[in-house]
């Protein structure tokens, strides 16, 4: 399951091609594999800002080649929890 934070509409509209944002310096390996392969995703490895407003660890921005009917559970490839 996940845990969404908040969501919001991207103001880059454009965009084609689903992006995770790790802002966790590499903490959650697990998680964000599991993400990567979950969503056909690239990684992008981003420090939080520090700015007033909470960031989360992970941010995914969806992409318009992302296909809800299409996409399938992925099993994970081990039982090590992130």
């Amino acid at each position: 399951s996940y845990n969404v934070a908040a969501t919001s509409v991207a103001t880059d509209r454009t965009r084609k091609a689903t992006v995770i944002i790790d802002h966790t310096g590499g903490a959650k390996p697990y998680t964000i594999r599991y993400l990567k392969q979950r969503f056909n995703a690239t990684v992008q490895t981003q420090t939080k800002s520090g700015s007033l407003t909470a960031e989360p660890d992970i941010a995914i921005v969806v992409g318009s080649d992302y296909n809800l009917a299409a996409s399938s559970p992925v099993t994970p490839a081990s039982t090590t929890k992130p």
